[in-house]
């Protein structure tokens, strides 16, 4: 069985696949951190669009994977980029937070 998976990471088309999707995944949450860092209701308030972002970044995922372009692609900075990217794209195109309102204090303090 450890002759299998060896023979299966040695794939480059493999390797390729699977660190693509994990930085597809690593860009999404990325970005549903970054919103949460703004002080955006993300998950809760609009779980409908976290559902079809979580669901429109695995179908992306399957897709690009399937056309075979990542098969080719020697350098893994490149494949991990097109990954983070594609999943923070993903999430920001659907998912829209909602900012909590500002209180009139916070208006003040603003200026």
């Amino acid at each position: 069985m450890m002759e299998a998976a060896q023979k299966v990471l040695e794939d480059q088309s493999v390797l390729n696949a699977v660190a693509f999707a994990s930085a597809a995944i690593a860009g999404q949450v990325l970005h549903a951190l970054k919103k949460w860092a703004e002080g955006e209701e993300w998950v809760f308030v609009n779980a409908k669009r976290t559902i079809g972002a979580v669901v429109a970044n695995f179908v992306a995922i399957v897709g690009f994977i399937s056309t075979g372009a990542l098969d080719s692609m020697p350098k893994i900075a490149t494949v991990l980029a097109l990954g983070l990217f594609m999943g923070f794209s993903a999430d920001s195109a659907i998912n829209k937070g909602v900012r909590k309102p500002w209180t009139d204090e916070e208006r003040a303090l603003k200026g």
